[in-house]
């Protein structure tokens, strides 16, 4: 008997049956084509059909169909449409399953834990609204972040602004403003990232000693005051922040090696201005020097601090230019160091000289002798790592530095949804 089947039927309407055939197949390397003899025609293929290899349709393809009820004894790999929930689903080896929901990603989320201790989560989409960070007090400023899947956001960090000069009877200069840095991120799960808001720089009044360090690494200006302490510096940081600290004498630094990016704060101003006599504003791959004394005499202010650019971790704290008051004792002003703005360690009854901005890298403090009354600190640098999308840092944007007597504007910084 011949092992091969011929049939045709001249007739739309009629069909032909195969009963009890094991295996159907055509020619090797060729395609076996089923077909009907009318348009539209509809093969009927029953029950526990296994096809190997491919099955091409340049038609409609009828999915298996039916109500829950009528499910089969599932196996692994099974689909149907569902006519009750009007649905495809599939069996995933335990369950049946919505096949067009279980593939649609789930949305990650993001954590904010606020400085107070209180976590917020949200989901990470297109509704997330614009999170604003904020100074909150001296004891902790700092946020911390944690996502459970990869978060694409857009940063704006704004760097304090340094105090202003306080002192009586006289004009005395403003404090710098602070830097700002811009750049898109992204958050990846299994690490926690720290936010830092610094905080702005205090006016301190004449014949007072101040020795708290602004949050954020402002420097300190001299021990009789008359001048402004530097502005902190607001930054974004892969695991805990290791900051620098400072006395009237003595600059220790930071750790700045896990720095993602960072906003620089802005001088202190000094006890009297001359012309535009002001603290260095922060920020930049340098930050700003302070405005020398233009008249009587023309000390320079504090340097800025250096970072030496994209691709780098180098830099240096800005320069030093403390002059020990003329007849008296007391050092001059200390240079900045990694995170930690310079102070002034000298101050005279006419002559504050105003304390560095935090930074990647701090400014240095101004000069404190009594003529011609001082100058002003340098601004701390700004920075962003290579891992930071279309990054900015520009000096000087940030927080406002605070007029005489007045003190400087605390940092701040948001977060937008970008992906």
């Amino acid at each position: 008997m011949s092992n091969t089947l011929n049939g045709s039927s001249p007739f739309p309407g009629n069909s032909w049956n195969i009963y009890n055939a094991v295996n159907v197949i055509g020619p090797l390397n060729n395609k076996m084509v089923i077909y009907g003899n009318a348009s539209p025609s509809v093969i009927n293929l029953g029950n526990n059909i296994d096809a190997s290899g491919n099955l091409y349709s340049n038609g409609n393809l009828k999915l298996p169909y039916g109500t829950t009820a009528n499910r089969p004894i599932p196996a692994q790999g099974f689909f149907r449409f569902n006519t009750n929930q009007t649905l495809i689903e599939y069996y995933n080896g335990n369950t049946w399953l919505n096949l067009v929901t279980s593939l649609t990603p789930t949305a990650p989320t993001i954590t904010i834990t606020n400085p107070n201790g209180v976590a917020t989560t949200y989901t990470w989409n297109s509704s997330f609204t614009t999170y604003t960070f904020s100074f909150v007090n001296t004891n902790n400023s700092t946020y911390t972040i944690t996502v459970t899947g990869p978060c694409t956001g857009l940063f704006t960090l704004n760097g304090a602004g340094g105090g202003g000069g306080n002192q009586n009877g006289v004009t005395p200069s403003a404090g710098g403003s602070g830097g700002k840095t811009i750049g898109t991120f992204v958050m990846t799960p299994g690490n926690t990232y720290y936010l830092l808001v610094g905080q702005g720089g205090t006016s301190v009044p004449p014949e007072t000693t101040n020795t708290n360090v602004p949050i954020g690494g402002g420097g300190l200006t001299g021990y009789l005051g008359y001048a402004g302490q530097g502005g902190g510096f607001t930054g974004l940081f892969l695991g805990p922040i290791t900051l620098g600290s400072a006395t009237t004498t003595s600059v220790t630094a930071g750790n700045n090696s896990n720095a993602i990016m960072m906003a620089g704060g802005g001088g202190g101003g000094c006890a009297e201005t001359f012309g535009t006599t002001i603290g260095g504003n922060g920020g930049g791959i340098v930050g700003g020097n302070a405005a020398p004394q233009e008249s009587p005499g023309t000390q320079p202010g504090g340097g800025g601090g250096i970072w030496n650019g994209i691709g780098t971790i180098g830099g240096a704290g800005g320069a030093a230019y403390g002059i020990p008051n003329p007849g008296g004792p007391g050092p001059g002003s200390l240079p900045g160091a990694a995170m930690q703005g310079g102070s002034m360690g000298n101050s005279g009854d006419l002559g504050g000289g105003g304390g560095g901005g935090g930074g990647y890298y701090g400014g240095g403090g101004g000069t404190g002798q009594n003529t011609p009354s001082g100058t002003g600190g340098g601004g701390g640098c700004g920075f962003f790592s290579t891992a930071v999308e279309s990054p900015t840092t520009t000096t000087g944007t940030g927080a406002a530095g605070g007029p005489g007597r007045t003190n400087g504007t605390n940092g701040s910084a948001t977060l937008a949804f970008v992906n």
